[in-house]
């Protein structure tokens, strides 16, 4: 019985320490494509982690609305539009930020939680990469999704691919 309960106790420790550190990797691992020269990504990543949103309230909507606020000390702001098709599972997440570093980039992805406490990684975003003006937009296609959660996600925005710090968030909304 201890056996059990120390093998399962482990299990979620490294469950737990795996999603984290996906906070922090190159996006391009997760994604089948890089930025084109026009500042749009366009990706297909697997739903791999679609197992936690089993515990979020989901909505039978297929779009949801985040708008994107600065973390302290930045000055990053932006939008992000998620689509749902019902027919073939496929979410797709197009993100605007602006106010970033001028030709930097910045890895972005979909956590459960709330902006005040966001969790564990669900699903990875394109990079954000800046142009001259520090405008960003990214659009990635995420494969397998069943429903987009009434509430639960949370988009995180990161400060480039070696620094983990979040310079902008937002809340996923859905709408009607």
């Amino acid at each position: 019985m201890a056996s059990k309960v120390l093998a399962t106790a482990a299990g979620v420790i490294v469950a737990a320490s795996l999603g984290l550190a996906g906070c922090g990797t190159d996006n391009t691992a997760n994604n089948t494509s890089s930025a084109s020269t026009n500042q749009t990504a366009t990706t297909a990543a697997k739903a791999t982690k679609t197992d936690k949103n089993t515990d979020l309230k989901t909505s039978a909507n297929a779009s949801a609305t985040v708008t994107l606020s600065p973390s302290k000390d930045s000055k990053v702001k932006g939008t992000a539009t998620l689509t749902l098709d019902p027919k073939t599972h496929e979410l797709t997440v197009v993100v605007k930020a602006s106010g970033l570093a001028p030709n930097s980039v910045h890895p972005e992805h979909i956590h459960t939680g709330t902006t005040a406490k966001p969790g564990a990684e669900v699903y990875a975003l394109a990079n954000l990469t800046a142009d001259k003006n520090g405008d960003a937009t990214s659009t990635t296609v995420i494969k397998g999704v069943k429903n987009i959660p009434a509430s639960g996600w949370v988009i995180l925005v990161h400060q480039g691919p070696k620094d983990v710090k979040v310079i902008a968030s937002g809340d996923v909304k859905t709408t009607k």
